[in-house]
């Protein structure tokens, strides 16, 4: 009977051991668990503040290159009424030089060739307008495209 209590307190102390041993075990994880938690609510924070800076740099970017476009436009309608007044004061000289000439009127082939080439020029100016409204545009969006590029990377 002896033996028996002795390999039961035996037997009981080794559970004990082993009970403790398991709380320190599960203590352990839990705090292994806690930490890695606190590592990913870290991490997943961290992430989306950098989210948070990449939406707002392309945001910014977006509004800057629309301003760049506005004023690319703006520019672009201010040169071509421009190129046109400077066309219809061009018309006037011309048409005040013709009335002033008495010794010698236009004739037919004089202002069929005035004609053709003031539509010349008309033509080049638009086609130079068109050049640089595109020049201006693609430049714009160059520059956007850059600029979003840098704000997304690292």
């Amino acid at each position: 009977m002896k033996a028996a209590l002795v390999a039961l307190l035996i037997a009981l102390g080794l559970a004990g051991l082993q009970s403790w041993r398991l709380a320190e075990e599960q203590r352990d994880h839990a705090e292994t668990r806690e930490s890695y938690a606190r590592t990913l609510a870290t991490a997943v924070q961290a992430e989306r503040d950098q989210q948070q800076r990449r939406i707002a740099a392309l945001t910014k970017e977006a509004e800057d290159a629309h301003v760049r476009e506005q004023t690319a436009r703006r520019d672009a309608d201010a040169a071509r009424t421009s190129g046109e007044r400077l066309r219809a004061q061009l018309s006037a000289v011309r048409a005040a030089a013709c009335r002033g000439a008495a010794a010698s009127a236009p004739g037919p082939a004089a202002d069929a060739t005035e004609r053709m080439l003031a539509d010349v020029q008309r033509r080049l100016d638009e086609a130079a307008d068109g050049i640089a409204r595109f020049a201006d545009l693609a430049h714009s969006a160059g520059i956007a495209c850059q600029r979003s590029y840098d704000a997304l990377s690292p």
